[in-house]
């Protein structure tokens, strides 16, 4: 399928005031997109109000289509259809379809008031946007061809939409591509820090855990009294770590206008993996010491 609009979805390209008064006052910024009549089907836009109008070639040029911002942002009451607004003094339009409300720009920005109008110029601005399924390559050349050969005189150029959203978030990727390579690499100096700080501490306590096997300690029992010091540390860093990874977090979530939330499960799983990390770490040098020989340990003694 294919369908006009003004401009690439992510663009706010043209606007329309609009006012619920006559007197066209108290006006509300309002993006104004030209589209045809298949932009809504292509592009999946429920109606939540009335219906497409512009199915129609004779629908009246004193109706229009807004979106639910609008709608509400101009105070009109539900369910909307047949509410008079204004483009100009004494102008009125009729509202005939609204639609859902969908955010077409980056997450960062709030949803704005949108009124949608049935373009007269398409040969002269705006964009095709044309939905392929199967070889891309294929279709690709094929709209090349026919482009060219309608319009020899005009650079052919196309774009995919996942990758123009992409772009908007390349500030954000990049963050979290660094963020992850600079935890890898804490991680992994960490680890090395609790392998030499256990092989010390074992080293400095075998005679200790040579006494406590000899008196009947089992494997189990030594390893623990090895471990609790460091899962004390780790509660410790815990404790002092997850108000500031709540803080910053909070602060950059707070450059989208639409967000997640920051549940209590996400540092309880961070604190999990620390944890785990450690253990796996230390572990293993533990065992190693509690399955020693006491009469190692004891036989210079």
């Amino acid at each position: 399928g294919l369908a006009y609009r003004s401009s690439l979805p992510t663009i706010w390209n043209n606007g329309n005031p609009l006012s619920n008064k006559p007197e066209y006052k108290e006006l509300m910024a309002t993006e104004e997109i030209f589209i045809d009549k298949d932009y809504f089907d292509l592009m999946q836009i429920r109606f939540i109000a009335g219906e497409n109008i512009y199915k129609d070639e004779n629908f009246g040029k004193n109706f229009c289509i807004i979106n639910q911002m609008a709608a509400e942002k101009l105070g009109l009451e539900a369910p909307y259809i047949g509410n008079v607004i204004y483009d100009k003094p004494n102008k009125p339009l009729i509202v005939k379809g609204v639609t859902q409300n969908i955010n077409t720009k980056s997450l960062t920005q709030t949803i704005d008031p949108c009124i949608y109008r049935v373009s007269e110029h398409k040969a002269n601005d705006g964009i095709i946007l044309i939905k392929i399924s199967g070889n891309y390559s294929e279709a690709i050349n094929a709209i090349h061809n026919f482009c060219l050969d309608i319009n020899p005189n005009i650079p052919f150029e196309y774009h995919f939409l996942d990758e123009i959203y992409g772009k908007l978030y390349v500030t954000e990727t990049t963050a979290r591509t660094i963020m992850l390579l600079f935890a890898l690499l804490a991680i992994s100096i960490i680890s090395l820090g609790l392998l030499a700080m256990v092989l010390f501490i074992t080293e400095s306590r075998i005679k200790e855990i040579g006494v406590r096997k000899v008196n009947g300690a089992t494997i189990s029992e030594v390893m623990i009294m090895l471990n609790q010091d460091f899962i004390m540390w780790i509660a410790i860093a815990f404790i002092i770590a997850a108000p500031i990874a709540y803080y910053s977090m909070n602060k950059w979530l707070e450059n989208f206008a639409y967000k997640t939330e920051l549940s209590w499960w996400i540092f309880a799983l961070a604190g999990t993996l620390a944890l785990g990390i450690t253990l796996l770490t230390v572990s293993w040098q533990s065992w190693r010491a509690a399955r020693r020989n006491p009469v190692e340990a004891l036989r210079y003694e």
